[in-house]
This record gives C-alpha cells, sequence and structure tokens, in this order.
C-alpha cells in the first residue's frame, strides 16, 4: 500500500471558506446639510412666503378697487347732476345755490320730469298748479311767457318756477329751513307757527315743524343738498380757479 504522504494528505484536505469581508453598513440617517445648504433653503422658504403674501395683497388690493368702483358708480349714479344746463341758468337767474336746486329736486321727483303726486304737484320740484298760476300773476314780467299747467312737465319751465318760488321764500323767511318749510307746507301754516313758541322761539326760525311730513323733508332736502355739493363741490373750484 501506497502511503500518504504528508503534502498529499495537506492537499485532499477541505479548504475552509475565507471569511467574507464585512461590508460597513450604510448609515441611514440623511446627512445634515452643510452651512450654504441651510442657507439657500431659508431662502428658498422666505421667498415663497413672499409671493404667497404679494398674490394676497394684489387679490385684495384689486377686490378693494372692484368695491370702490362699485360703489362710486351707485353713488353717483343715485346723485346725478341732470338737467346741468337748467339748474345753472335758474340758479345764476335768481341768486338760488344750485345745489340747493339739486337738493330739492331729489327729495321731490328723483329727477322725473313727469312725477305727479297724489294732491297734483307737478314735475321735477313738484310745483302745485296754484302756485304756479300765483307765480305767473304776481310775479309775471317780460320774461314770462304764458305757459299752461302742462308745461310743468318740461325740465326747463319746472326748474325756472320751482327755483323762482324758492328764491321769493328764502327773501322771506331770510331761512333757508324755514324756508323749505313753507315751499312744502305753505306759507300759511308756516306765518302760523313762527307765531308759536312751540314751533318757534325767535319767530324767524322753525324749530320744529308740527307736520311730520314737513319736518323730514326740510332735513332730507338739507341732506340731499350736502351730498350734491359733496360730490360735485370740487368741479365747481376747480372751473372757477381756471376762469
Amino acid at each position: 500500500m501506497k502511503k500518504i504522504t504528508a503534502q498529499e494528505k495537506s492537499a485532499t484536505q477541505k479548504r475552509k471558506p475565507a471569511p467574507k469581508k464585512s461590508t460597513p453598513r450604510k448609515n441611514s440617517a440623511p446627512k445634515r446639510p452643510g452651512g450654504a445648504e441651510k442657507t439657500l433653503s431659508a431662502f428658498r422658504k422666505t421667498f415663497r412666503i413672499i409671493i404667497c403674501m404679494g398674490v394676497v395683497m394684489v387679490i385684495v388690493a384689486g377686490t378693494a378697487l372692484g368695491l370702490k368702483t362699485a360703489h362710486d358708480k351707485y353713488v353717483y349714479s343715485t346723485y346725478p347732476l341732470k338737467y346741468q344746463t337748467e339748474v345753472e341758468a335758474a340758479s345764476q337767474k335768481y341768486g338760488v345755490d344750485k345745489f340747493l336746486i339739486y337738493g330739492v329736486i331729489k327729495t321731490e321727483s328723483d329727477f322725473d320730469p313727469n312725477a305727479v303726486s297724489p294732491v297734483g304737484a307737478v314735475g321735477l320740484m313738484q310745483i302745485m298748479p296754484e302756485t304756479f298760476q300765483w307765480i305767473q300773476e304776481y310775479y309775471a314780467d317780460e320774461n314770462y311767457q304764458d305757459f299752461q299747467v302742462s308745461d310743468l312737465t318740461k325740465a326747463g319751465i319746472n326748474i325756472d318756477y320751482g327755483t323762482h318760488l324758492l328764491s321769493i321764500l328764502l327773501d322771506m323767511y331770510e331761512n333757508e329751513d324755514t324756508a323749505l318749510c313753507a315751499y312744502n307746507a305753505g306759507v300759511g301754516n308756516v306765518d302760523k307757527w313762527l307765531q308759536d313758541k312751540e314751533y318757534s322761539q325767535d319767530g324767524k326760525t322753525i324749530t320744529k315743524a308740527p307736520i311730520e311730513e314737513t319736518e323730514n323733508y326740510r332735513h332730507l332736502v338739507a341732506q340731499n343738498k350736502s351730498i350734491f355739493k359733496k360730490l360735485y363741490g370740487d368741479i365747481d373750484e376747480d372751473i372757477d380757479s381756471i376762469e
């Protein structure tokens, strides 16, 4: 029997598998950004916030502008400067504040030339037929033509007669508030109220009209006059400065 040498014996033995090399595990936690990355991230975040705020401000400004435009359109359409030529002519002819004329027209008819009240007052400034005839009879001159009551639906004629009546009442009472009471309730009523301490302390000014309609009327005309002056007063000042 052949003897196995030590060298052959060594060669026939199973070789042990080589130990596996250990692979270093990857760290699952993300790397912390460096200083430059932090700055860039903060800048992007701030930029996004600024953009969002800008968009919101544009939307808010646009909405506010739209609301203001709608509001202005409503106000100017509610208080229009209609019949400007006729009002200007009557204002200069009789020396009556044109904004008072507009206040009366707004209150009396709301600019409806064909308006007729339940008691028969006609037109823009709601002139009673008997008042119209009284003015024609006692204040007629070469400038007055022989108009009919039906002519009171014509803007120019109605504004002329209505403004003339206002001027008569303003001269009579020397007080706009009292004159407006007379325009609404009549001279006879106002004269009686001025003699009553309950309604007038000085015999010239009505402190409170006993007729609710008249009391409300004078305040409403004053309010409308003030609104017209606020809306269009600056326009007159600009025209006067140019002239």
